[in-house]
């Protein structure tokens, strides 16, 4: 796996990201089907590098909410909504 793409598992149950700004370096966080909550994203905020987020299928994850704590920054978000 390349050091600056993080895929989580399907296998492991994420809720948190605390840590996650001291990688400095990551470009790609791929949350997707996990059981984050919208304030795990405050985390995202101190990772300078990362350019791509795909939070698509994560029930706890307000997209609104997530946009506001996100904004202002150049990062592709997937939010994964359905075409209800």
């Amino acid at each position: 796996m390349r050091a600056d793409c993080l895929k989580v598992p399907l296998t492991v149950q994420v809720t948190g990201l605390s840590g996650i700004e001291c990688l400095s370096q990551l470009k790609v966080l791929n949350l997707a089907n996990t059981a984050i909550v919208t304030d795990s994203l405050l985390c995202c905020r101190g990772c300078p590098s990362l350019s791509a987020l795909n939070i698509a299928n994560t029930i706890s994850v307000n997209g609104d909410l997530a946009l506001q704590y996100l904004a202002g920054r150049s990062l592709n978000v997937n939010l994964g909504l359905s075409s209800k």
